[in-house]
């Protein structure tokens, strides 16, 4: 006799549940000490038949597999050193399916704003020369920005060579700023102040006397802030007292 059949067959299905889609945003490079927005553009796969639906129900953000806790759903990165960092993103579903992904920012030096004054104490109406001893950082510095402090029209911008001049013609100090920006739109700003002095006249009196005595002049009419007198009293160019 033939044996019996004893074989069962049953069938079920298996539900794999779509991990979350991870797209990040927003991952360019910048200068060091500006803020970026890291975009999380995360979505999950909901159009399945048949699949209970899932949603995000947890992210952490990574630095340099630093994890940034308590990072809200977009990530703001501000560094404070120039080099490369790896952002990462670690997404959750509610049914603990997850995924990762990570994109690599460089940021760069910021250049080094400086200038000299020469003279840093002058008198109105003479030309003051502003020297750049800027410094690049990861780019070369191709625009310079100088604002004399003496009129808010009074800006030069300069983009072939680095020095300035100016001439102011009221007295008291004044606030010099230089903005420098390089080939990639990094910036950085250096003031000092100069000292620009009043303008002095010069005036004398003298006594009426008889020929071959001696006259008193006296140069004391002058402004207030003299501290030297030069004497011709023959116009000859020469300096007489």
């Amino acid at each position: 006799n033939a044996p019996s059949d004893t074989s069962f067959n049953e069938m079920d299905t298996v539900y794999v549940y779509p991990k979350p889609d991870i797209q990040i945003a927003n991952c360019q490079p910048m200068c060091n000490l500006d803020t970026l927005i890291i975009i999380n553009n995360t979505t999950i796969n909901n159009s399945i038949p048949g699949m209970v639906a899932q949603a995000i129900t947890n992210h952490e953000w990574y630095i340099n597999d630093i994890q940034v806790f308590g990072a809200p759903w977009n990530l703001t990165f501000t560094p404070n050193l120039p080099g490369s960092y790896w952002i990462k993103l670690v997404a959750e579903s509610s049914l603990g399916c997850y995924s990762e992904d990570s994109c690599l920012i460089t940021v760069y030096d910021l250049p080094e704003a400086d200038f000299t004054i020469l003279p840093d104490t002058t008198c109105l109406g003479n030309t003051t020369i502003f020297t750049s001893n800027s410094i690049d950082g990861s780019w070369p510095i191709n625009t310079w920005i100088w604002n004399f402090g003496d009129s808010p029209i009074n800006i030069d911008t300069i983009t072939s060579y680095v020095d300035a001049t100016n001439s102011y013609y009221y007295s008291g100090n004044y606030i010099v700023e230089l903005t420098v920006f390089d080939n990639f739109g990094c910036s950085d700003t250096f003031k000092d102040t100069i000292n620009i002095s009043p303008g002095i006249n010069a005036f004398f009196t003298s006594n009426v006397v008889c020929q071959g005595n001696p006259t008193q002049i006296y140069g004391t009419g002058s402004s207030s802030s003299t501290d030297n007198w030069s004497w011709d009293f023959d116009l000859d160019g020469s300096e007489d007292a």
